[in-house]
């Protein structure tokens, strides 16, 4: 019984993540990294002259959800030609390593931008070397 409430507690936490991650676009997202790079730049050049009111909630905001995408993917399973995969983590990063991944993709594929933002963050990890998919050994037919 406790596992059938886990389990059911789990899905439930599990769709309302996954509602939150579809409603941010691509474009907004990187908006707020951008936050983070104005901060970074600023700490770097003992300078905050240029960086805006809101940009440390923004940088925040853009941490957080990195963050939580790192968390929600790993360990999500997925089937490709019959193949079950589990994404698993190759080497830890901060969210402001994955910011930075981020912020490369999305400049150098601006056509990503409509898409809902986990899209162009999970494959910018992937590409990284973050994510990998591994075979768990089961095949659907």
């Amino acid at each position: 019984m406790k596992s059938a409430i886990a389990v059911l507690a789990l899905a439930l936490f599990s769709a309302v993540g996954a509602q939150a991650q579809d409603q941010l676009k691509a474009s907004d997202l990187q908006t707020l990294c951008e936050s983070n790079d104005r901060i970074t730049v600023g700490i770097a050049a003992n300078d905050f002259t240029h960086v805006k009111p809101t940009d440390w909630q923004d940088a925040e905001m853009c941490l957080g959800y990195l963050t939580g995408v790192m968390d929600a993917e790993v360990g999500s399973t997925f089937i490709h030609a019959g193949v079950v995969y589990t994404v698993v983590v190759s080497k830890a990063v901060s969210g402001k390593e994955a910011a930075k991944l981020f912020m490369r993709y999305i400049v150098a594929h601006p056509e990503d931008l409509s898409d809902r933002a986990w899209v162009p963050v999970s494959i910018a990890l992937s590409q990284a070397g973050i994510f990998k998919k591994m075979a768990t050994g089961q095949t659907i037919k």
